[in-house]
């Protein structure tokens, strides 16, 4: 497995780092839609938001339970 990007923090997930994938975790796309007003779409296009983050996930976590 290779490294892939976090299109939102601009870094890439290193492969042994914890990847959050935008397809399963309703979470991580319900707060991408709040945080940039549209859907998560295009999974199968090879630039789509496939994976965030794990600073990604706790900032829209944060973000959705009223934290920031």
């Amino acid at each position: 497995m290779r490294d892939v990007f976090c299109h939102v923090y601009g870094q890439f997930i290193k492969k042994r780092a914890k990847k959050y994938s935008t397809e399963t975790s309703t979470k991580i796309g319900e707060a991408y839609k709040v945080h940039f007003g549209i859907p998560v779409y295009d999974q199968d296009k090879p630039w789509a938001l496939n994976f965030s983050c794990k600073h990604c996930k706790h900032l829209w976590k944060d973000s959705t339970e009223g934290k920031r």
